[in-house]
């Protein structure tokens, strides 16, 4: 055994020379990962804005509500157990819209990944497929040129 540690690299780099490599399939598939991982990237950018836009659209209806409830209070100044009221009223509302838009939220968001997620484990199992039939490609030529060689 060589002292070396790159000799097992150097063999390595020897025996792909001597095989021929598809490097058109091999650039064909890390094509289709880079188009891939851009899809997923847009899709990830397409749903940040969704849930933002879902976001804006609850604080602007809750700011609605506030505006809604100032003014009422303005109006019934002189009925302060009315004023309680709505006030615990909108407090209860405000609470249960937060709870229900966050629950919204957060299975948009889960489904939204899920969908992410299942893109490229659909891309990662068609580069797996290639790469063995690659694989099983190169050893048989190496097997048929080792027979060659052989004979």
């Amino acid at each position: 055994m060589s002292n070396n540690p790159f000799e097992a690299f150097q063999n390595l780099n020897e025996a792909f020379k001597s095989q021929s490599v598809n490097w058109e399939g091999f650039t064909q598939a890390q094509q289709r990962n880079a188009e891939a991982a851009s899809k997923a990237s847009q899709k990830i950018a397409e749903n940040a804005q969704s849930l933002a836009r879902k976001n804006a659209e609850f604080f602007q209806q809750q700011a609605e509500s506030g505006l809604k409830l100032v003014k009422d209070l303005v109006s019934n100044a002189n009925n302060p157990e009315a004023a309680i009221s709505k006030q615990a009223d909108f407090v209860k509302a405000s609470v249960d819209a937060s709870i229900s838009n966050s629950r919204e939220v957060l299975e948009q968001a889960s489904k939204q990944q899920a969908e992410v997620l299942e893109q490229f484990n659909s891309q990662f199992n068609e580069f797996w497929k290639q790469a063995q039939k690659a694989g099983s490609q190169a050893a048989e030529a190496a097997a048929s040129q080792a027979k060659k060689k052989t004979a």
